[in-house]
């Protein structure tokens, strides 16, 4: 199953790390961007991530 995970660096709400070392155990997409829990500023490179890994494969 393809797994993907997009997180923020800046984020201080929630440890992304181990859910990200996890989707990289399996064979996932990990993707990071600096910014926030609520990606301020990223809404369209959030958008491209996920674009690019719905519409690949």
């Amino acid at each position: 199953m393809p797994l993907q995970v997009v997180y923020g660096t800046r984020d201080d709400t929630a440890d992304a790390a181990p859910v990200a070392d996890r989707a990289r155990e399996r064979g996932g997409s990990v993707e990071t961007l600096a910014a926030d829990h609520f990606f301020v500023g990223q809404r369209e490179r959030v958008a491209e991530f996920v674009a690019e890994f719905v519409t690949a494969g």
